[in-house]
């Protein structure tokens, strides 16, 4: 059986763009996640004064991230106490791979 060239053309495109999803999903599998930390301070002996902290950070594990963020915390903030800390799993808002610009038709400009 004889495949029509436009067949053969088609396969093979989608045989690359395919190829280039796996690779570019590969990268961001072996990313590590990020997580917002936020910390909850209390000034030594004041129930009253409080702060709070918060930082993202990419760790394995919330509870990594969570020891990162208290070492840094502990320096920046002398003279406050942890009374509280809470890691969030967030999504990283700049993609790995770059998405395709796109062009509005009803403005004509291009959008990335």
């Amino acid at each position: 059986m004889k495949l029509p060239h436009t067949f053969l053309a088609a396969v093979l495109l989608a045989t690359a763009v395919n190829a280039g999803a796996a690779t570019c999903d590969a990268s961001t599998r072996n990313a590590p996640s990020k997580f917002m930390v936020s910390v909850v301070l209390q000034r030594s002996g004041d129930e009253l004064i409080i702060k709070l902290a918060h930082a993202i950070e990419a760790a394995a594990t919330p509870e990594e991230a969570t020891t990162r963020v208290l070492r840094q915390v502990a320096k920046s903030f002398p003279g406050y106490v942890v009374a509280n800390t809470l890691a969030t799993r967030v999504d990283d808002m700049t993609s790995v791979c770059p998405r395709p610009a796109t062009t509005s038709p009803a403005s004509g400009q291009t959008a990335i």
